[in-house]
């Protein structure tokens, strides 16, 4: 398994369950891209990607794919040129950010993608995570400075919370870090 691919597979499952919790995508993405600075939101990566391809990676690592929404489903693209469609597609809609971006916690985007990367350790180095965020996100931290500036107790917290209201079991690999 491509500890890469799992990486990015954990912030699409993050996204999946906002959306399965009432928020929609492009408020998802201005979490991240303007209230964390990253210039590439979870949905504008997954479109670019192409939807199909996302969920085949999911099947491939052997993950459980989340339910998506049929109709948001049928809006992505399908079977686009990743190489090509990353390079050339903005969707400008979602460069406008949205007072609802503040509805949304933002440890609630990112706690299960910093505890996946405290777990990844395992098999990658930190650096490499750290760069794998600032390119496909074009975040100006990396993963581990960004858990820094949040807290560890506070990723814990988050973690515990959301288990706590979805039934999502995280084990906390944070408090190992």
């Amino acid at each position: 398994m491509n500890v890469l691919d799992r990486f990015q597979a954990n912030f699409f499952s993050s996204g999946i369950q906002l959306i399965n919790n009432g928020f929609d995508k492009k408020t998802i993405d201005g979490v991240l891209k303007f209230r964390f600075g990253f210039t590439h939101g979870i949905f504008q990566l997954m479109d670019v990607f192409g939807i199909d391809k996302v969920f085949g990676r999911y099947a491939s690592l052997g993950l459980n794919i989340p339910d998506i929404p049929e109709n948001m489903y049928n809006a992505y693209h399908h079977n686009k040129d990743m190489i090509n469609g990353f390079r050339n597609y903005i969707d400008r809609t979602s460069l406008i950010p949205e007072d609802d971006i503040y509805d949304i916690n933002p440890y609630d985007v990112i706690s299960p993608v910093i505890n996946l990367a405290s777990f990844l350790v395992k098999y990658v180095k930190p650096a490499d995570l750290d760069m794998f965020l600032k390119q496909d996100y074009g975040s100006q931290k990396g993963i581990f400075s960004m858990a820094d500036s949040i807290g560890i107790n506070n990723i814990v917290e988050n973690l515990d919370k959301n288990y706590k209201n979805t039934g999502l079991i995280y084990i906390n690999h944070v408090e190992n870090y």
